[in-house]
């Protein structure tokens, strides 16, 4: 019984919580990885990224922990920052490897990596997708399509799986900071000049 209660009172928040996100960042579930990912959960003043991971089909239970919870809250530096800040080319390089992305006004990206060295996780290739970033909160989800460079760029996050994710892409002039929502650590990449 306290397991039918427990996933009615996640049925009635995902319900309520649904009104606050945007349509492009809905709840879903993503059967391949078995969690349920809330993109865009406001209480209060905050804004939070959530996922919930199937802890037992059979009764359709769900299990939180610390690390599945993000703080998205926007920062003063996303404040008043157009849709259209993202669109354009974006280059960066931090010694091991030097990155193009670039995002299109269709909701298409494309991602080139050039490695400088060795890492096994990573190799020189190029990420094709599709993104939606809303700017009042710089949260970037993206979903690949074709992917030749291993784990680098923006597959295989820890918030998403092999085929996208969701980031932190906040925008202060020509400069934009991508990094996962459930980790600290951060690129940056500079608005390449036209």
């Amino acid at each position: 019984m306290k397991k039918l209660l427990a996933f009615a009172s996640l049925c009635l928040c995902l319900t309520s919580v649904q009104t606050t996100i945007a349509a492009e960042s809905e709840t879903y579930y993503d059967p391949v990885r078995g969690v349920l990912v809330i993109p865009h959960l406001v209480l209060g003043s905050n804004v939070f990224h959530v996922t919930f991971s199937l802890d037992n089909p059979e009764t359709l239970s769900f299990v939180l922990d610390a690390q599945s919870i993000a703080d998205i809250t926007p920062t003063e530096e996303s404040l008043g920052v157009s849709a259209d800040a993202i669109i354009g080319t974006w280059t960066g390089d931090n010694g091991d490897t030097s990155t193009t992305l670039e995002f299109r006004s269709d909701g298409s990206y494309t991602l080139d990596n050039v490695l400088n060295g060795e890492d096994d996780s990573c190799q020189t290739g190029t990420e094709t997708g599709t993104y939606t970033w809303e700017p009042s909160t710089s949260v970037l989800v993206v979903k690949v399509e074709t992917d030749t460079n291993l784990q680098c760029g923006l597959s295989h996050p820890d918030a998403g799986g092999e085929t996208g994710g969701v980031f932190r892409a906040p925008i202060s002039g020509d400069t934009l900071l991508i990094g996962e929502v459930t980790s600290s650590e951060t690129a940056t990449l500079t608005r390449a000049a036209l």
